[in-house]
């Protein structure tokens, strides 16, 4: 993926890195979607060993770490990233329960630092702040990688999360609420 992209990706190319034959691949794997997802589940776990290195923190500094963590992860390993998001598979309902824990376990993260934040908040609260917060800087890293608004400069996109954490963090925990 890191040498030819994406749309370069097939299952004969794998097997042949690897020195395998594409049928053996399929003793592995059930299709090429299989691979993909395994693919991806591992690269979420990827990520979420890094955002776990944030755990010594405040649940704000955690959040902010989460953020840069996110973006660095994107700006270092683009092709990565985007199979996360780009391939879209025959039969999306056959996801692995690897790859789900993974999805769950990342929102898990922001969730309980937002839970330590707001504790008064009910799950449904959280669930839709977590999805708010996480799509807001998903949307700043897709930007950053498309070059659209800070020329790819990982730096700027940085600053920019900081800046959307504390904003909305500062909306959301209401004045005189005890925080983490």
């Amino acid at each position: 993926i890191d040498k030819d992209g994406l749309k370069s990706l097939s299952t004969r190319k794998v097997a042949s890195e690897i020195g395998y034959s594409a049928g053996t691949l399929y003793q592995v794997f059930n299709n090429f979607d299989d691979m993909i997802m395994q693919l991806n589940a591992r690269t979420l776990h990827r990520l979420q060993t890094q955002m776990l290195q944030a755990q010594r923190h405040t649940a704000q500094k955690r959040l902010s770490e989460f953020g840069l963590c996110y973006i660095q992860f994107a700006a270092k390993q683009p092709e990565l990233w985007h199979l996360l998001f780009e391939h879209r598979p025959a039969n999306p309902e056959s996801r692995p329960e690897k790859l789900l824990k993974n999805i769950d376990a990342l929102f898990s993260l922001v969730s309980h630092a937002l839970s330590e934040l707001k504790p008064t908040s009910s799950s449904e609260s959280i669930t839709l702040s977590s999805n708010t917060l996480w799509s807001s800087i998903h949307g700043i890293a897709v930007l950053m990688l498309q070059n659209k608004l800070y020329d790819g400069e990982v730096e700027n996109a940085q600053l920019t999360v900081d800046c959307l954490i504390n904003n909305f963090l500062a909306g959301w925990i209401p004045q005189g609420e005890p925080n983490a």
